[in-house]
């Protein structure tokens, strides 16, 4: 089946038009592969086909589950703030099991471990009992040799995010030259533990 056939077969499910399959192609940037059938696409762009298909119709609420799985950067960045607009005005329920992600684009928390509810609760409210973040330079040796490295990163510990500007600020004054600065904790995974 081809991209557009499969869109226009949900289309017909939903109740909704050629009007609604032409905003979805757009939306997600599927027009390029509307000709294409649905087996000669890269898992990306099936996900994002399969993403599309979920807002052909417009619903109070949606439920996604893991819709940035399995894509490039660029698309998942894009289907994020797709969602994150979709909020504003409509319910989303999205279930990820990548943490950072969740923490990026969520408001509320709803956890489950083991089959039964572990948390439900404002995502702002969980903390860690430690704030590290880790710095990649490719020159900060003399400056930060004292500290732990993991993965290219110098690990930091900070007592929260507001610390991070001031810190950043008094490398780069030492001349330390900061490729990436990057939470090496999510204070969800403390819910697994």
């Amino acid at each position: 089946m081809k991209v557009i056939d499969a869109l226009r077969f949900y289309a017909r499910v939903e109740n909704v038009g050629e009007a609604e399959v032409t905003g979805v192609l757009k939306l997600l940037g599927l027009e390029s592969l509307e000709e294409k059938y649905f087996v000669q696409l890269s898992q990306g762009q099936k996900k994002r086909v399969s993403v599309a298909r979920i807002f052909l119709r417009k619903k109070e609420i949606y439920l996604l589950d893991e819709p940035t799985s399995n894509l490039d950067p660029k698309v998942a960045k894009e289907i994020r703030e797709l969602i994150l607009g979709l909020s504003k005005d409509r319910i989303v329920l999205y279930s990820s099991h990548n943490l950072y992600e969740a923490r990026e684009i969520g408001n509320e928390v709803i956890a489950i471990s083991q089959g039964k509810l572990a948390l439900f609760g404002k995502i702002d409210d969980i903390k860690t009992q430690k704030y590290i973040v880790g710095i990649k330079s490719p020159n900060a040796e003399n400056v930060l040799s004292d500290r732990k490295r993991e993965g290219g990163y110098y690990l930091l510990e900070l007592s929260g995010p507001d610390e991070v500007p001031k810190v950043v600020a008094e490398l780069v004054a030492k001349g330390v030259q900061i490729r990436e600065v990057k939470e090496m904790q999510n204070p969800l995974e403390e819910l697994f533990k």
